[in-house]
């Protein structure tokens, strides 16, 4: 009995879906021990060999193989809509119609999930991930080729609250240490140029650099040499603040008053000490916003042209006029033991003051000032010497009896006297 054996069975059925080729008809008769075999069935088992060979030739040619109910492709390329396709996976589409698509990838709730048309535009309906193993590798990186590659990443590898961050850098030289940052946007809206950490410290920014700050609310500047300023916001109050020297020396307040020097103005320009002006006022009148209170430029410029007048008087000396006026000055509250007319104006000038600078024997105005205004001890019923020769050897004398009393005395008597700044 001649029968159908499995390698038959195996070509008949297993491959003939897939190979698309005859199936090999193997008829060789079954040859029991101690048959005798005649040259009719060499002949057949010599047929059936080289069908078998055919069949063999066959399966390897093959390129899509079987794997379970699946196949895959081996060697060679995949062309779709192309007889010889040039890439591992060819998809051409000759004259296609506006909108045809070339590659469509769907679900069952979004058959767009993901396409490519034919003129080349790539849509998305989800997210598009490009993830590299380190933050600093091109590997993963979004790259736009031009000149030089420029790269967008995200700090995937630091999941703490507030701390991911899209860099924008480049890389010229590949992976690594190479990779050259330009530009981060924190989790909490931070934005940093040339520095990795923007905001929470300006140690980290270059040797000249620009930041703002949303949450300090800043504005920062620094130099090559390292001086650092800002405008900020603190409260309602805009200020300008020195980072380098901790001075905020200008302060702008939610009523628009200006305070230099002045922490906390009160007027529409609030001066927290002295002011100067080397070219005067060019206004032939300043007034108040009712327009009183006016005063000339010329005035104006004959107190600025005098000097500011103290702020305080030094110990055992009185101050005559208003503070910081022009024509203010200091008194000593009590006079001095007698002596002659020059040496009093030794004694005077030899007295130095830090900020008033060097004493002199008052003069007749001055003393007269302080006389009529109560400023001192005793400065009526006596004579004082005040710095005014009359007429060599001698010189003025005041207050014998008033405060408009004057006599002329020889410069050699002894007189009690005071001093002025």
């Amino acid at each position: 009995m001649r029968t159908c054996k499995w390698l038959l069975v195996l070509f008949c059925f297993g491959f003939f879906p897939l190979l698309m080729a005859a199936p090999v008809a193997i008829t060789t008769p079954e040859v029991l021990p101690g048959d005798l075999i005649r040259a009719e069935d060499w002949n057949r088992i010599r047929v059936d060999l080289e069908s078998l060979s055919i069949g063999l030739d066959i399966l390897t040619n093959q390129s899509w193989l079987p794997n379970g109910s699946n196949v895959y492709f081996g060697l060679g390329n995949v062309g779709i809509g192309i007889n010889e396709p040039e890439a591992a996976l060819d998809i051409y589409r000759q004259s296609p119609l506006p909108g045809a698509l070339l590659l469509r990838v769907g679900t069952g709730t979004d058959s767009d999930r993901f396409s490519v048309e034919a003129d080349g535009d790539v849509s998305s309906d989800g997210n598009l991930l490009v993830r590299g193993g380190n933050v600093y590798d091109s590997d993963g990186s979004l790259n736009l080729s031009g000149e030089e590659n420029l790269y967008l990443v995200s700090d995937w590898d630091n999941d703490a609250p507030d701390s991911t961050s899209i860099i924008f850098g480049k890389n010229n030289a590949g992976p690594g240490s190479a990779f050259e940052e330009m530009m981060r946007v924190t989790e909490t809206g931070f934005l940093g140029i040339a520095t990795p950490t923007p905001f929470q410290t300006w140690s980290t920014l270059p040797s000249a650099g620009l930041e703002i700050s949303g949450a300090g609310a800043q504005f920062g500047l620094s130099s090559p040499g390292g001086s650092r300023w800002a405008w900020q916001l603190d409260g309602t109050n805009l200020e300008l603040y020195n980072d380098t020297t901790d001075v905020t020396p200008l302060v702008i307040n939610s009523s628009g008053q200006i305070g230099v020097g002045q922490p906390a103005p009160q007027r529409g320009l609030h001066v927290g000490g002295f002011a100067r002006f080397d070219s005067g006022i060019e206004s032939n009148l300043w007034c108040n916003q009712t327009g009183s209170g006016c005063i000339s430029q010329l005035l104006m410029q004959s107190l600025l042209s005098s000097g500011s007048g103290p702020q305080a008087c030094p110990t055992g000396f009185t101050m005559v006029g208003g503070v910081g006026q022009s024509n203010t000055f200091c008194v000593e509250t009590n006079e001095r033991v007698a002596t002659d007319f020059w040496n009093a104006k030794q004694i005077c000038r030899g007295l130095n003051d830090g900020i008033l600078g060097t004493a002199n024997l008052c003069s007749a105005t001055q003393w007269y000032d302080a006389c009529i205004t109560s400023s001192g001890n005793a400065l009526s019923g006596n004579n004082e010497w005040v710095d005014q020769v009359n007429e060599i050897p001698e010189a003025l004398a005041y207050g014998s009896v008033s405060c408009e009393t004057i006599t002329s005395q020889d410069v050699a008597l002894n007189n009690v006297f005071r001093c002025c700044y």
